[in-house]
């Protein structure tokens, strides 16, 4: 799962930004994830009023690139973690929901029912 950075514009819509190890690394050593789950949203969120980090829950393997001992890399993120930001508030949410990959060879992300429906919810307000 790609690291993600998501904010939103102001009128409704949303937009997300790739982000790699390098960037996120800014804000503190990658090996330090609580510095700087919380210090990228909140960044974007000064800017934009909202945003999100989303990555995997196997983040530290590809980290620490550790190799065929201990975390291997290859093994696919079976969680999607959330760090939200507001403006406003210093605090950070995070929560995280599962999630499953079908397909070896071009493998593609699938999300249980209740996300979807959850997030029509969340739009309808």
């Amino acid at each position: 799962m790609p690291q993600l950075v998501v904010s939103l514009d102001g009128r409704g819509g949303a937009r997300t930004e790739r982000t790699g190890l390098r960037e996120l690394s800014r804000h503190g050593h990658l090996d330090e994830l609580h510095r700087w789950a919380d210090a990228v949203p909140w960044e974007k969120a000064r800017e934009h009023g909202c945003a999100a980090l989303v990555h995997g829950d196997r983040i530290h393997a590809r980290i620490n690139r550790i190799g065929p001992f201990g975390a291997p890399r290859f093994v696919p993120d079976s969680r999607a973690h959330l760090r939200l930001a507001h403006r406003d508030v210093r605090l950070t949410l995070g929560f995280a929901f599962p999630f499953r990959t079908e397909g070896r060879l071009f493998p593609r992300l699938v999300f249980h029912d209740w996300v979807s429906e959850t997030l029509d919810r969340a739009r309808r307000g």
